[in-house]
């Protein structure tokens, strides 16, 4: 975990600082909002599931923003999901 003290006390200047620290919380709503996309297709999946649907995978997908760019996470439950049968 970044230490936000290190940053605060770190740079010589005001503008430094600051850089630093938004590039810090934008990369921290990055992973938080790639986070609630894959839980939001994880969901979207069992549903589909419950419904009757196959999908055969999940492919991985990229979403712009005014922070920069979300790649929701592949962790190992998202890899296990990737392949929902009806069976």
């Amino acid at each position: 975990m970044i230490d936000v003290s290190k940053i605060i006390k770190e740079p010589d200047t005001v503008i430094e600082r600051d850089m630093k620290l938004l590039a810090l919380f934008f990369e921290l709503f990055r992973t938080a909002l790639g986070m609630a996309l894959e839980q939001l297709d994880l969901e979207l999946a069992k549903e589909y599931k419950k419904q009757g649907y196959v999908i055969e995978c999940r492919d991985r997908r990229t979403v712009q923003c005014l922070c920069g760019i979300i790649y929701p996470p592949t962790d190992e439950k998202a890899r296990k999901e990737r392949h929902l049968s009806t069976g």
